[in-house]
């Protein structure tokens, strides 16, 4: 069985369950099933997915695309975008939001494979090497080292001022 972890966020329970029922047959692990913005976010804090697909229009919600925005500043997710909108001003906010892929319903299996196969090979190539617990994750690449109050993009340090570092220590010690 893979590792990878996979949320979907989907608020027709149909296409929820089919988009569950194919992962799950293509041998993923799919740890949460939701249908909208509050939802989600509070999923991602009891466990963070390797993958995430989402749905564009939610009901009763903010929709799909201002949820990837949230997540992404905090957590650096894999977002596929599962939508029936393939117009240009929806394309483009969330190409904005930097997805792995775009994936139109009504979907075939081929390309849910294809696509965790391309989130996985960025995964993997992203450099991560940021995993210890000293370290905060805050967003686009970005990790601070609490202990030693040093900034880094990837995997390469950042210089800072004295002054830039204190300001940099206090956000991140108020958690924001």
């Amino acid at each position: 069985m893979n590792e990878l972890k996979i949320m979907i966020v989907e608020d027709e329970p149909i296409v929820a369950l089919d988009i569950e029922r194919t992962l799950v047959a293509l041998g993923y692990n799919v740890i949460d099933n939701v249908t909208n913005y509050e939802d989600t976010l509070s999923s991602i804090d009891k466990e963070v997915p390797d993958i995430i697909f989402m749905d564009i229009s939610l009901c009763d919600s903010k929709n799909g695309i201002q949820l990837a925005k949230k997540i992404k500043q905090t957590k650096d997710i894999s977002i596929i975008y599962l939508t029936a909108f393939s117009d240009d001003d929806t394309m483009e906010q969330a190409i904005a939001t930097n997805p792995v892929s775009y994936i139109l319903k009504p979907f075939k299996r081929e390309e849910l494979k294809s696509s965790i196969l391309l989130a996985v090979y960025k995964i993997k190539n992203a450099n991560y090497t940021f995993t210890d617990e000293k370290y905060t994750h805050m967003g686009h690449h970005y990790y601070y080292d609490r202990i030693n109050s040093n900034l880094f993009y990837k995997d390469q340090p950042i210089q800072l001022s004295k002054n830039e570092n204190k300001l940099l220590h206090l956000l991140v010690k108020a958690n924001g």
